[in-house]
């Protein structure tokens, strides 16, 4: 997934699923892109996948408030980058300690 940003949001239980935000620049449909990423992942676990362009995300950031929609504000603020590619090559990866 180059270029792409991965949030862990959500209450992180042992038992539970996971909640993701992959933020990567696509064409298409957000819904097609979480299904193609499920589908080439394969998790075992079950996880609740959003795919957003970056700029649906500042769309969001910019809007959510008149919206009355925080959700990605939130995520954006609370949960935890777990992958973050800042230029071609170059990448952040978040480990748990």
């Amino acid at each position: 997934m180059a270029g792409a940003s991965l949030y862990l949001g959500g209450p992180h239980r042992l038992l539970g699923g996971v909640d993701l935000l992959v933020i990567l620049p696509f064409d298409g449909y957000a819904f097609r892109k979480a299904s193609e990423i499920l589908a080439a992942t394969d998790p075992d676990f079950a996880v609740d996948l959003l795919a957003r362009t970056p700029e649906q995300i500042q769309e969001r950031l910019t809007l959510g408030d008149a919206l009355g929609d925080d959700f990605i504000r939130d995520v954006m603020e609370t949960g935890r980058a777990l992958y973050e590619a800042t230029h071609m090559g170059q990448r952040r990866e978040y480990r748990r300690n």
